[in-house]
């Protein structure tokens, strides 16, 4: 483990769609510790590393990160900067483990894999791509900042596009038009109702993350629209099924199905911590090619994307360690 490594690795902007540089490094990188990485182009400019996919352990995350970009600094115990903890950080200790678990005799070099890959935070390009790949591997370990938790279920996604349609008139005469407006919140105010829960999971959330409408206060909107994302623990159908149920009562009402990902169930060994993925992530790509997907790593979500994303030292030690040990139970 070098922290310096990781500040050089964080140095670079690799911004979703803008992550060229940032995957040559870590190709390099892996060519250094003497691994046979391949960088593989997947658009113009945008690409994935890969070393030997078909393994029985497959290291997995993400090379991009969200906007805006800032630098990163290190104090005492922690390295901030963006990317630090979703997932710049998580890749190296990845990286850092697997060179330890080759010394230490668990597996050999040609028995371990790498998939770094691009546009996880816009578009899951690389992961579509390496879907794609003809391979199969034992296990898949997608590296996410889970406090070094195993997930055992991830979250799925629905994202939608909720409009109503009104009628222009004066507000002070209710008869003379249909407000958009009012039909909208009304129905924004109802979601809870169609959101379903999941035994020692949790519910299905929601957030209304952009409304618009209307033309002036004193004017009946003719028209609103709202973008609404669920995360889920239900399949997307059955909370469309609810949606459309609730949406007899709203009949100039309308949605357009913008995305959708259904919930997945995750590998755990028992003995380790465990949690819940409530946000989205490339693992769902990986069960197609891997026979056990598990999703886990150093950092902390709650602090990704925000102005003062950070890891700890503590964390990444934790999670080399971690990687190690689950590697070599898998083994047994």
């Amino acid at each position: 483990m070098d922290i310096k490594d990781l500040i050089d690795f964080l140095e670079i902007k690799s911004t979703s769609g803008d992550e060229e540089d940032a995957s040559i490094w870590i190709y390099n990188y892996l060519k250094k510790h003497n691994w046979d990485a391949n960088l593989i182009e997947i658009d113009e400019g945008r690409y994935n590393v890969t070393c030997n996919l078909n393994s029985k352990v497959l290291f997995c995350s993400h090379i991009d990160v969200v906007p805006p970009y800032f630098p990163p600094t290190e104090e005492d115990s922690i390295i901030s900067g963006r990317g630090s903890s979703d997932a710049k950080g998580v890749v190296l200790a990845q990286i850092w483990a697997a060179n330890k678990i080759v010394e230490e005799g668990i597996l050999q070099k040609n028995e371990i894999g790498y998939a770094y890959l691009s546009g996880e935070e816009l578009d899951h390009l690389g992961a579509k791509k390496l879907g794609e790949m003809d391979f199969t591997c034992d296990v898949s370990i997608v590296g996410e900042p889970t406090e070094n938790k195993m997930c055992e279920f991830g979250f799925g996604l629905l994202k939608l596009e909720i409009t109503a349609e009104g009628k222009t008139g004066h507000s002070a005469f209710p008869d003379s038009g249909h407000s958009a407006n009012h039909d909208l919140v009304g129905l924004l105010a109802s979601l809870g109702q169609i959101c379903g829960n999941k035994e020692g999971i949790g519910s299905t959330i929601y957030n209304i993350g952009i409304i618009s409408g209307g033309v002036a206060a004193n004017v009946f909107a003719p028209k609103a629209v709202a973008t609404v994302l669920f995360r889920l623990v239900e399949p997307s159908d059955d909370v469309l099924r609810k949606l459309d149920q609730l949406l007899k009562t709203y009949p100039r009402i309308t949605y357009k199905v913008l995305s959708r990902f259904e919930p997945i169930t995750l590998t755990t060994i028992e003995g380790f911590p465990k949690t819940v993925a409530r946000f989205n992530s490339d693992a769902k790509y990986l069960l197609g090619r891997s026979k056990r997907v598990m999703l886990f790593g150093p950092g902390d979500i709650r602090v990704a994307h925000g102005p003062k994303e950070f890891i700890s030292k503590e964390s990444i030690e934790e999670g080399i360690q971690r990687y190690v040990d689950v590697v070599k139970s898998l083994t047994k």
